[in-house]
């Protein structure tokens, strides 16, 4: 009878819309753990081996650079503290990459680096000795699959560890395009949106700088209102067809920022600082 179809369709909505619920919930307990701990831990280098590295070594990327033993493991969290209290500064490095075949800063790009940390220590007032740095393909692993997604999905616990975000976009060219790179290409990529966002959810803007030839820039509130809008950028991943992948990039992001959002909204409603548990 139609009483008896309604009836049926309500209970399956209704169940339908609890294992919904039960699902999301997962989803954030996942989430969360990628926003407490390390997954994989915070690999860095001393500014001074950084700059003595040739791009030739950087492009050997983490496993080559491991191999030279230029690496520091920071295994916990518990670890990066007691690094912060030694004195140490580190100094986390954000790009966009101009080549879809070569991982990593271009030249341009590494000198603007090497330039930015020498100001961030003459700025900050410390020895060049207690400066270490985060760059991408020097501290997340390239080549074994098994390792690098734990090591993406800790972005945000590395980016929320650093003592200061350097925005590094240097007006130059894609290798492949052609096309302007500049602080607007920088600025409309998923990943350094990503970077950014995690960032300033956990130290505001106060410690957040452009590099520019001029001296260490800091960024500001207008910037960040259209970085904040993460999934309105472009990843190279769509732009090609994701050729090779099983899966889009923005899929790997799913859990890390929904867990990074309800941490943020739980602080500010408990008016809590959010580097602390929730």
């Amino acid at each position: 009878s139609l009483v008896l179809w309604i009836a049926r369709t309500v209970i399956t909505k209704r169940r339908l819309l609890l294992e919904r619920e039960r699902l999301l919930s997962e989803q954030v307990s996942q989430g969360l753990t990628m926003v407490h701990q390390f997954n994989y831990p915070m690999v860095l280098i001393s500014a001074e081996d950084f700059m003595e590295l040739s791009m030739g070594d950087i492009r050997t990327l983490h496993e080559g650079v491991r191999d030279m033993g230029k690496l520091k493991y920071l295994d916990t969290v518990a670890k990066v503290n007691d690094f912060h209290i030694q004195g140490k500064k580190i100094v986390f490095f954000s790009y966009e990459w101009l080549s879809w075949t070569m991982p990593g800063p271009s030249d341009i790009q590494r000198e603007a680096m090497n330039q930015a940390v020498m100001m961030f220590q003459e700025q900050e007032q410390v020895f060049m000795q207690d400066v270490y740095i985060w760059l991408d393909i020097l501290a997340i692993p390239q080549y074994h699959p098994g390792i690098k997604l734990p090591a993406i999905n800790s972005l945000y616990m590395y980016a929320s560890s650093v003592d200061a975000l350097i925005i590094i976009a240097p007006e130059t060219r894609h290798d492949n395009t052609g096309e302007r790179a500049d602080r607007l290409s920088y600025k409309s990529r998923v990943w350094t949106r990503v970077e950014q966002v995690a960032y300033a959810s956990v130290h505001g803007l106060k410690s957040m700088y452009f590099y520019d030839k001029s001296g260490l820039e800091q960024v500001g509130e207008e910037w960040m209102r259209g970085v904040v809008c993460i999934f309105e950028a472009n990843m190279t991943c769509c732009r090609r067809k994701h050729e090779g992948m099983s899966r889009c990039d923005q899929e790997s992001l799913v859990l890390p920022l929904l867990a990074m959002w309800y941490k943020v909204s739980v602080a500010q409603t408990r008016n809590i600082d959010p580097t602390q548990g929730t």
